[in-house]
């Protein structure tokens, strides 16, 4: 524990608003860059006690820290005074900041979950990786010794978490203490000579960036189809389990975020416009959610009942954002669907590849929309001189000429 003088020099490291009456081994994976565990410093690590909050990062915040007050501390006091102030005095229970950067260039262990833990954060969309350096008072620049070693950090983080150069910049921090709610860090940009060293560190590395292409294992566990039979108009679920057989959590949201695609890129008769991603492809993990690495995870996958009748087996597989196929993961989605007792019809080929769709059941009827050949509706009426009154979806209802259909 840090002594009353150096607890006291600590607490006016931060700049703290208190609203309400406030009372109150690392697995790092930094390619060829030397980060000191935390574990042979004076941190007690009974202290360490955080929830996962995982999120995939998405930028680079470099924090310097000043001690406002005079007395003169080595870092390794300052490093485990910061512990002690974040884990316990801030009741966090770890660091909240991912690494930090001493005086001399020396780079330390933060946060002991890694670079994919998130913070509450204020005032901002951002996932940062936070790195916290150990700045002295009235110090305007960044030594050289410190200059390298950033550029060799976020070099690295860069390229490990593919963040793009454009996303690092020099923040200052705020923590925001409210009675009853979580700590929160409110960032704010800084500007100066360190902005402008970091900017020319970022220009310097910019040649040496190349983001890493993850590759993830997944496997189907298991598919939950609809039991007994379902009816047009029904809401479907499909349950599908996933396994992450990878070495890295998979997040929704990513590039690397799962979606079912049907095979030979035919449009599927399962599309749910205004859920899935195109006539072909479909999400199904929430938002916000994760697969950890081993981790098996069950998801929904909903569905539209078409006006189709009987077993309707459609194949899929599982690709990734960017298009490319996780391989053995084919899946088949089978509905057993309820004849229905209206009439239904099928739209059949037009001399324009569409057909008018009319508000009335005469040629000079204002048109209302087209439909598609193959298409499928509900007949609602017929009549003498050669129109049907279809239910065309979307509360539309609307007249087309019988010679272009088909009853199924």
């Amino acid at each position: 524990m840090p002594t009353n003088k150096l607890f006291t020099s600590l607490w006016s490291i931060f700049t703290v608003l208190v609203v309400l009456g406030f009372l109150g081994n690392s697995s790092k994976k930094v390619i060829a860059l030397n980060v000191i565990p935390s574990n042979i410093y004076n941190i007690d690590q009974e202290l360490i006690n955080q929830q996962d909050n995982f999120n995939q990062p998405d930028s680079i915040y470099l924090v310097p820290l000043v001690l406002e007050a005079d007395t003169v501390i080595q870092d390794s006091e300052w490093y485990e005074g910061s512990f002690y102030y974040q884990a316990s005095r801030l009741n966090q229970g770890d660091f909240l900041s991912h690494y930090f950067v001493s005086k001399d260039g020396q780079v330390l262990e933060g946060n002991d979950k890694g670079d994919e833990q998130r913070f509450n954060i204020s005032e901002t969309g951002d996932k940062p990786i936070i790195i916290t350096y150990f700045s002295q008072k009235d110090q305007t620049d960044f030594p050289t010794e410190v200059r390298s070693a950033l550029k060799d950090l976020i070099l690295n983080l860069a390229n490990i978490n593919a963040i793009k150069l454009d996303r690092v910049s020099l923040k200052s921090v705020e923590f925001i203490l409210k009675k009853g709610e979580p700590v929160s860090q409110k960032f704010s940009t800084m500007n100066g000579k360190m902005e402008i060293t970091l900017k020319e560190i970022v220009k310097e590395i910019l040649p040496s960036y190349a983001p890493i292409v993850k590759t993830y294992q997944l496997a189907i566990e298991k598919i939950d189809l609809p039991p007994g039979e379902v009816s047009y108009g029904d809401a479907v679920e499909v349950g599908i389990t996933i396994r992450n057989n990878s070495g890295m959590v998979l997040y929704q949201g990513t590039d690397y975020e799962p979606l079912i695609s049907k095979l030979q890129n035919e449009s599927s008769k399962f599309y749910l416009n205004g859920v899935w991603l195109s006539q072909t492809q479909a999400p199904f993990m929430s938002e916000g959610s994760m697969i950890k690495p081993g981790e098996s995870k069950k998801f929904s996958i909903k569905l539209r009942v078409p006006l189709y009748f009987g077993e309707q087996k459609e194949q899929f597989q599982l690709i990734n954002s960017l298009g490319k196929a996780y391989l053995g993961t084919n899946l088949d989605i089978v509905l057993n669907i309820k004849r229905t007792e209206q009439q239904v019809v099928e739209i059949t080929p037009t001399e324009t590849g569409q057909l008018n769709v009319r508000d009335g059941p005469w040629y000079s009827s204002a048109i209302i929309g087209k439909v598609t050949p193959g298409q499928r509706y509900l007949v609602l009426e017929r009549t003498d001189s050669g129109y049907l009154k279809l239910d065309i979806g979307g509360g539309k209802i609307g007249w087309v000429v019988i010679k272009y259909t088909r009853v199924v």
